[in-house]
């Protein structure tokens, strides 16, 4: 077993063109809804870890279904090698994504998979080591010191939690390694010894049927999962991620241009509305809400420590902006650089999390960003993010009826207010 990764550099290569992405379907966006919640609570566990000086601080991540969705071939798949072709696939973008921290933040790579290093005598290509080491050099998992299949005679004699097993003791009493953290979307995977922290991937098969037993519908119409709070839970959860946020945020740079990026609905506001509305162009309005008082207590201690704060939110720009920042105002949130709000030409084709992301890439050229704060868990995914922290969701049926009824009725308000697109 070598310590020196030598990158595969395909080579008699075809490639396809890519495939054009189709609509997800209400069970991938469940299945990529626990995924996120899966990469949050991976950041959260990991935050606190440094590499050791010797350089051998490791994670291990699994191959299939953890880090490339055996779902989802690539539309590079068809690389000709000796005349056959192999089945490539895409990688799973949140992990990715976390990969990518991991090495920047220079912990060592390690891939340990159960696919069967020799492929079988009637298939005469290439054996599926060098395969693997291909469709991982093709999807950006270039950087990592050891990669390791099971052989036939391994197959043969154990199984795959039992051999991953024996791997990490190898790794970790032969070759000096502190295994970190494991990573992998099989439960039994995730005994035995020298795991570290033991982190699952959703595996999609529950996810789709999780989809299939428990449907709601979203503000865009999609059926997706929600977590159900009772108004106790919603605040039990609410204080204690605000005095985590809080003790985060106390071990900052005061030397750098620190930013904390705050979402809007559910997050610096609430659902309770005021006397006050936003029209909107289809002749409907939105009303004003009061602010949430435990993030609004912590914006005011962020002000206080000279953090630069922006609000980065899906609201459509061109009908809520100026509505939006007399709202934020009028409830206390007075000062701050910016809003930043959806573009109406991109609000119906490009999903949220991926403008956020590119919005926050952009704004680390000028600011550090220290945290985003955030109730939506793919909202916390990608680049740029510092700590990420997810508010519980704040669910409107439970705590003032139902909003999608034709009219509903606010407690302690006399009059009726329509429901908006937001609502």
């Amino acid at each position: 077993m070598s310590d020196t990764l030598t990158l595969l550099e395909p080579t008699s290569i075809t490639l396809r063109p890519l495939q054009q992405p189709s609509e997800p379907t209400i069970e991938e966006i469940t299945w990529y809804r626990r995924l996120s919640e899966a990469m949050v609570f991976a950041r959260g566990l990991l935050a606190t870890e440094t590499p050791k000086a010797n350089g051998k601080s490791a994670i291990i991540f699994d191959i299939d279904d953890t880090i490339l969705n055996t779902n989802s071939p690539s539309g590079r798949q068809s690389i000709m090698w000796n005349g056959m072709q192999l089945q490539h696939f895409n990688r799973i973008e949140p992990v990715y994504n976390l990969y990518r921290e991991l090495i920047d933040r220079g912990f060592k790579i390690i891939f340990l998979t159960a696919r069967v290093e020799k492929s079988d005598d009637k298939c005469p290509v290439r054996d599926v080591y060098e395969a693997t080491k291909e469709n991982l050099y093709l999807t950006g998992f270039n950087v990592y010191d050891q990669l390791m299949c099971m052989t036939r005679a391994e197959r043969t004699m154990f199984k795959p939690p039992e051999w991953k097993e024996m791997m990490r003791i190898n790794f970790s009493e032969a070759h000096g390694y502190d295994i970190i953290a494991t990573i992998d979307d099989q439960p039994e995977n995730l005994q035995g010894a020298y795991t570290g922290y033991s982190i699952q991937i959703p595996r999609r098969e529950y996810a789709l049927a999780e989809a299939k037993s428990n449907p709601h519908k979203t503000k865009r119409g999609k059926k997706t999962h929600r977590p159900i709070l009772t108004p106790q839970e919603y605040q039990e959860q609410l204080t204690q991620k605000i005095n985590y946020a809080d003790s985060l945020l106390q071990q900052a740079d005061s030397n750098k241009k620190n930013l904390v990026i705050l979402d809007i609905d559910g997050v610096a506001l609430g659902k309770t509305p005021l006397e006050f509305y936003i029209p909107l162009s289809s002749g409907r309005r939105l009303p004003y809400f009061e602010a949430i008082p435990e993030v609004l207590s912590l914006y005011k201690k962020l002000i206080e420590r000279e953090f630069h704060i922006i609000f980065l939110t899906e609201r459509i720009h061109e009908d809520l902006g100026e509505g939006t920042k007399e709202n934020l105002m009028r409830v206390g949130y007075t000062q701050f650089d910016k809003i930043i709000a959806f573009p109406r030409e991109l609000y119906r084709r490009t999903p949220a999390c991926f403008w956020k992301e590119n919005m926050r890439i952009n704004l680390s050229f000028e600011y550090n960003i220290v945290a985003t704060i955030d109730d939506t868990p793919e909202n916390l995914l990608g680049d740029s993010l510092g700590y990420p922290i997810k508010l519980p969701y704040l669910n409107n049926r439970l705590i003032y009826g139902d909003f999608i009824a034709p009219n509903w009725q606010i407690p302690g308000y006399s009059r009726t207010i329509k429901p908006s697109v937001f609502s």
